[in-house]
């Protein structure tokens, strides 16, 4: 909670195009009452703010969105991999409101999981046949079941 104030400075102080990555803030430690500076906002839609600003933040949000009304569409449209695309879906909307407190989403395997869950959303749905068939040839002995 400490870390509000001034992090709410710099949103004021870079209102549009936001202060950039590794943005820092400096913060008053509550034990030794000495000046901290940090570039670790903890505040995940709050350090997007400050660091792209609303415009950025708009951006990566309708990013999101598409990406998250593109999984929804795929765990209604297609039967095969169900799982595969309901749990790609819990997995973002977990990481959005972890990303509440946490900067989550803008960590290295937060944008690791969106590349990813980006790639088999973009794939389509029979395209993951031949990995069933090759993770069927090394597992088992036996050939997939058709």
């Amino acid at each position: 909670m400490l870390l509000i104030p001034p992090i709410l400075e710099t949103i004021k102080e870079n209102p549009v195009l936001g202060a950039g990555l590794g943005a820092t803030i400096i913060y008053t430690n509550p034990t030794s009452f000495t000046p901290m500076e940090t570039s670790q906002f903890d505040w995940g839609y709050l350090e997007m703010l400050a660091e792209l600003g609303p415009i950025g933040l708009l951006y990566f949000l309708i990013l999101l969105g598409v990406i998250l009304f593109e999984c929804f569409k795929r765990v209604q449209q297609y039967s095969d991999y169900h799982d595969l695309h309901v749990g790609l879906l819990a997995g973002l909307i977990s990481l959005m409101i972890i990303n509440i407190t946490t900067p989550a989403l803008f960590h290295v395997f937060g944008i690791l999981y969106l590349v990813f869950t980006t790639a088999f959303i973009g794939r389509p749905a029979h395209g993951f046949d031949s990995v069933v068939t090759l993770l069927y040839r090394v597992f088992n002995k036996a050939t997939p079941p058709s």
